[in-house]
């Protein structure tokens, strides 16, 4: 019965079997101490009888089979007590284990629960780590592009700035040039003035000189016929 109540309450398979092997063999052992007891303890009387007085065997086989059916019931009585205290014991073992079967069921759970909550502290960790990780490269990215941004603006500067420059002394080398056309121009004027300056002066002294021997043969001839004149 207490085997059967056990099943019933959801005790393993494996423990109810153990309990039955450990009741048969509580069994066993009851009926065997109670065997020896009843061999050791209770001699029979009969076979005292017998030994002390004259034998009568009809009156010693009744009482001898009176003796033996009283030690059956006896053995029957200590085997049967036997096996309510078997089946106590073993109730108790099935209570004692469904105990430790719901204590280990309950440390099962929370060891579970407390593995979950580490995987979900790992997770939440490794999450952070891949959140703080891919923040930093995210900045690292951030931090290259702004720099070759910046290259790329300060080289684009640069070349600006050479470009100006080489435009600078080409339009310096065009105005030098410029400079240098106006210099011979206003020099070739300057020459062509000169030289026409020299050529109006040397044509006015050649008429100054020419209207000079033109007025000394004036005044020739005016002597020579003053001079026929006063001659005559």
């Amino acid at each position: 019965m207490a085997l059967t109540a056990a099943k019933q309450a959801g005790v393993s398979e494996r423990l109810v079997a153990s309990g039955e092997a450990s009741l048969l063999q509580a069994r066993a052992a009851a009926e065997k101490k109670a065997a020896t007891t009843e061999a050791k303890t209770e001699r029979p009387r009969s076979v005292a009888a017998a030994e002390a007085e004259p034998v009568e065997w009809p009156a010693v086989i009744s009482q001898a089979e009176a003796e033996k059916k009283a030690s059956g019931e006896e053995r029957a009585r200590l085997a049967a007590a036997a096996v309510v205290e078997a089946e106590k014991k073993v109730a108790e073992a099935a209570q004692k284990t469904s105990e430790e079967e719901k204590a280990g069921l309950a440390a099962v759970a929370e060891a579970t629960a407390k593995a979950e909550a580490k995987e979900l502290a790992e997770a939440k960790a490794a999450a952070e780590a891949g959140r703080r990780v891919a923040a930093e490269a995210e900045a690292k990215a951030r931090a290259e592009m702004k720099k070759a941004t910046e290259e790329a603006r300060l080289a684009a500067a640069a070349e600006v700035r050479e470009k100006a420059a080489a435009e600078r002394r080409a339009a310096t080398f065009i105005a030098q040039q410029i400079a240098e056309g106006k210099k011979a121009a206003r020099a070739e004027a300057e020459a062509a003035r000169r030289a026409a300056r020299a050529e109006k002066d040397a044509a006015s002294r050649a008429a100054r000189e020419a209207a000079a021997s033109k007025a000394a043969e004036g005044k020739a001839a005016a002597a020579a016929a003053r001079a026929e004149a006063e001659a005559a």
